[in-house]
């Protein structure tokens, strides 16, 4: 690697294992990442780091979704399910629930209101 060339120190094994896990992770999600749209919001330094990755596994970085004044929002693929006003608290319910009781959370869908203003 080429930090361990120009410092002259080798890089410790718990590191290259890392670094082989995540160059294995992008090469297995780029099929299903390939061209799907992400907004990002949040401090600066995370989203700037964010979309570098992203826009290496080929994703499309947006700033909305169209649905800004809706709060934090997540837009859940390939179910198309989409959230509004999501907070923190939120994501493992929005994870798990899909995937564990194969049902969305009612709560936190986005209004019939926003989707007729999008048709």
């Amino acid at each position: 690697m080429k930090v361990s060339e120009l410092t002259g120190k080798p890089i410790p094994e718990s590191l290259a294992k890392e670094r082989g896990r995540l160059v294995d992770m992008m090469t297995d999600s780029h099929a299903w990442l390939h061209g799907k749209k992400f907004a990002l919001y949040g401090d600066t330094d995370f989203v700037m780091g964010m979309t570098k990755f992203l826009l290496e596994l080929a994703v499309t970085v947006t700033g909305c979704l169209g649905s800004c004044s809706e709060g934090p929002n997540v837009l859940v693929y390939p179910e198309g399910v989409m959230y509004a006003k999501v907070r923190k608290d939120d994501v493992d319910e929005i994870v798990e629930q899909p995937m564990v009781q194969d049902r969305s959370v009612e709560r936190l869908l986005m209004s019939e209101e926003f989707w007729s203003r999008m048709a």
